[in-house]
């Protein structure tokens, strides 16, 4: 992996990153286009957001060198945050 410096820091992070959206069986990104408003409520945790899949991904992503990592909406922040506790803490 390639990594790059972030400013006048010593953090360095993967030049490629990975996203937080999941997905609806028709494709439309979870969250959003469930509930807009519920979305974009702080606080608000959509159920079911984390599950297997995710932590699949998750692993691959870490054990080939990604480590940023981009969530916006609060489900994907919990769950990304529940996941890689596991998926790191082996």
């Amino acid at each position: 992996m390639i990594y790059r410096k972030i400013g006048d820091t010593n953090v360095q992070i993967s030049i490629i990153s990975m996203g937080g959206h999941e997905y609806l069986s028709d494709g439309r990104s979870r969250g959003f286009n469930e509930n807009f408003e519920l979305a974009v409520r702080p606080g608000h945790i959509f159920e079911g957001f984390g599950q297997k899949r995710r932590k699949k991904v998750l692993s691959l992503a870490y054990e080939h060198g990604i480590n940023f990592f981009d969530v916006t909406q609060d489900s994907e922040k919990e769950a990304q945050d529940r996941v890689a506790a596991g998926c790191y803490l082996k």
